[in-house]
C-alpha cells in the first residue's frame, strides 16, 4: 500500500494546506498508477469541520474514476470519524472505511450510528497504534492485540456474531491489501 498519506488540518500541523494537497495528490497518483491501495489520513481542524474530507475527496475524484463493479478497493479511509455522507463519498470512490478504538468511546454514539449504517463489506478494523486505544485502555499505549475490543463493539453495533464480524472484516482487509491473511 501507499500510506499513510493525506491531509492534516489540525491546528498543530505546520505544513501549509496548499503544499499538503500538492504532495497528497502526487502520492495518490503514484499509488493509483502502481495499482496499490492508499491508506488515507484525513484529520479535520475541528470536530464540526469537513474541510479536510472535502479536499481529500476532491483530490481522490481527480485521481480515481468510479471503480468497476467487483474491483479491488482503491484504499481505506484510515481511522475514519466522519459523517455518513462523507463515508458514502469514500465508498463511491472505491475506498473502505477503517474503524479503530474511538468506536468504543462513550462520546462516539453518533459515530457508532454512522458505522451501523455502513455495509459490513465496507469496513476494516484498525488499531492506529500507538494512539487511540479502546475505551477500557484509555491512557495506555495502543497495541494490535486490542483490536478485539473494536471487533466486539462492531459486533454489538451490527448485531452480527463476533466470529462473523471477524471473518468479514478480515476478508475486507484481504481484498484491500490483495493478500490472503493467515492466523498466526
Amino acid at each position: 500500500a501507499v500510506g499513510e498519506i493525506g491531509l492534516d488540518y489540525y491546528k498543530h500541523c505546520a505544513v501549509p494546506r496548499p503544499r499538503q494537497k500538492e504532495v497528497f495528490e502526487s502520492l495518490a497518483r503514484v499509488g493509483a498508477e502502481a495499482g496499490k491501495p492508499l491508506v488515507i489520513h484525513c484529520r479535520e481542524s475541528s470536530p464540526d469541520s469537513s474541510e479536510a474530507a472535502d479536499d481529500t475527496l476532491a483530490i481522490l475524484e481527480n485521481v480515481f474514476s468510479a471503480p468497476a463493479l467487483g474491483a479491488a478497493p482503491n484504499g481505506v479511509a484510515h481511522c475514519f470519524q466522519g459523517s455518513l455522507a462523507t463515508a458514502r463519498r469514500f465508498l463511491a470512490r472505491g475506498f473502505l472505511i477503517g474503524v479503530d478504538g474511538p468506536l468504543t468511546y462513550p462520546s462516539a454514539a453518533a459515530f457508532r450510528e454512522v458505522v451501523r449504517q455502513l455495509p459490513i463489506d465496507a469496513i476494516v478494523l484498525e488499531t492506529d497504534c500507538p494512539y487511540l486505544p479502546p475505551r477500557r485502555l484509555r491512557g495506555q499505549r495502543n497495541e494490535p492485540a486490542y483490536l478485539m475490543d473494536v471487533a466486539e463493539q462492531l459486533a454489538a453495533i451490527t448485531g452480527l456474531p463476533l466470529e462473523k464480524v471477524s471473518a468479514l472484516t478480515c476478508a475486507n482487509a484481504e481484498r484491500l491489501f490483495r493478500n490472503k491473511l493467515t492466523n498466526n
